[in-house]
């Protein structure tokens, strides 16, 4: 799979997507709106994997934007582990 603009701005800068991910969970779960869940899901829809989607059980509930781009992303990154 041939690496985008963005992915490969990270790796050159040597992080790793476990690194980011960890940082992203980290942020979101200090923040207490629908926002920081919204970002989480938008980057595992655009980077994950599906042993990432459980992450996203704990920010469920908090806006009906956040339940609704999580399960886009739920969506989006089982489709993509088929084809």
């Amino acid at each position: 799979m041939p690496l985008g603009s963005r992915d490969q701005a990270i790796v050159e800068t040597g992080l790793t997507w476990p690194q980011v991910l960890k940082t992203a969970v980290k942020w979101a779960g200090g923040t207490f709106g629908g926002q920081s869940a919204i970002v989480l899901a938008e980057l595992i829809r655009e980077a994950g994997s599906r042993g990432d989607l459980p992450i996203l059980d704990a920010f469920a509930g908090r806006s009906e934007a956040a339940d609704q781009a999580i399960a886009d992303a739920s969506f989006v990154v089982r489709r993509r582990a088929f084809a």
